[in-house]
């Protein structure tokens, strides 16, 4: 599983990109790791970035891994394109569109798959809170509100419905670091 994720950042490789989505894959996958999960689920995990990028396409990834960690795979790809089309548009969602975005994420796969997005959502707003603390850049900081209020109103409901407890904390803590940095510090 590791060689695969490396693999696929070493083709996404421009600059630290690559090293960074290693990095990011790893976190995901210790997070996963830390709730229990099972070795073909945290693999899953460690690999959730490898379809994307063109470095391996599904068959690729079948002749590597055995067929459930792939199909594991494919749906943490699915889900993450859900949630950047859900984010693609210049607007924020209404809460109807949540509700119905958040229901999609669990219908649309098995829990394992919405576990690992949980923990790449996790992973990417703890991310954009240090790139927006060290930033003057007032769109990077109104980029990790946004990425922040969308995981508050739908993640942390979905984490929270699926019994995830101290994921859905550990979401809501990183979206409070982003939200109020300072009250944070204070509070830290």
């Amino acid at each position: 599983a590791f060689r695969v994720a490396a693999a696929a950042a070493r083709h996404r490789a421009v600059g630290d990109e690559g090293l960074a989505t290693l990095r990011h894959c790893v976190e995901t996958a210790a997070t996963v790791a830390e709730l229990g999960a099972r070795a073909d689920v945290v693999a899953a995990a460690l690999m959730h970035k490898a379809l994307e990028g063109g470095a391996f396409d599904s068959e690729g990834l079948r002749e590597r891994v055995p067929d459930a960690t792939a199909e594991m795979v494919e749906g943490a790809t699915k889900l993450s394109d859900i949630a950047a089309l859900s984010r693609a548009s210049d607007r924020a969602m209404s809460e109807d569109e949540r509700l119905r975005l958040r229901a999609m994420l669990l219908a649309a796969t098995d829990a394992r798959v919405v576990i690992i997005e949980l923990a790449n959502r996790l992973d990417d707003v703890r991310r954009a809170s240090v790139t927006s603390l060290g930033s003057s850049d007032v769109a990077s900081a109104d980029a990790a509100r946004s990425l922040a209020e969308e995981t508050m109103a739908t993640y942390v409901p979905l984490a929270s419905r699926l019994g995830v407890w101290g994921l859905k904390s550990k979401l809501e803590d990183a979206c409070f670091a982003v939200a109020h940095p300072e009250r944070h510090a204070e509070l830290g």
